[in-house]
């Protein structure tokens, strides 16, 4: 993980050589770069370092909305930050926060049919509303998740879906 991140900073600083992860709306970015602090993001998340991920996420979400409004690649990369951003914040236990910011992610992911992230959105939206004491809503989402990832074939992610429901609500997804 270390090489991966020294790789991952080496590259960013190819076209932004004053990039500083506290500073990322200091500088000007196209989709390559943010997709790199993207992945700089993930190593950490790797590491277990959620409160730096969550800094980087909601920098990187002020900037893409900020900087990048109205361009064809803001519709996908809210969704993914989004749903990052989120999943580290569900995960922490904050999931009023999460639930607003994967709520953000799925309305994009509709409004502009981005749907790569929004199976994993809905399961986010899912656990944050479980959490919340939400429990007919989260299992309505849980299933929507589930054959989401059904129709698109991706059954393995659907099969997840299924456990983490059971794990969650303890309801049965068939």
């Amino acid at each position: 993980r270390k090489e991966k991140l020294e790789l991952l900073f080496e590259a960013i600083k190819l076209t932004v050589p004053r990039f500083e992860l506290q500073k990322i709306n200091d500088c000007l970015y196209g989709i390559i770069e943010v997709k790199i602090v993207n992945q700089i993001a993930q190593v950490y998340s790797e590491q277990g370092e959620s409160e730096k991920v969550i800094e980087i996420y909601k920098q990187l979400l002020q900037y893409v909305l900020g900087h990048m409004q109205g361009l064809k690649e803001q519709t996908a990369l809210i969704p993914m930050i989004a749903y990052n951003l989120s999943r580290e914040l569900c995960m922490l236990q904050k999931a009023q926060e999460a639930l607003e910011i994967a709520e953000l992610g799925r309305s994009y992911s509709l409004k502009y049919f981005q749907y790569s992230d929004l199976g994993g959105l809905l399961v986010v939206i899912a656990d944050c509303l479980s959490k919340l004491g939400y429990k007919e809503k989260s299992k309505e989402v849980f299933i929507e998740s589930y054959y989401l990832y059904k129709v698109i074939g991706s059954l393995k992610k659907a099969e997840v879906v299924k456990q983490h429901a059971k794990e969650i609500l303890d309801i049965d997804i068939s």
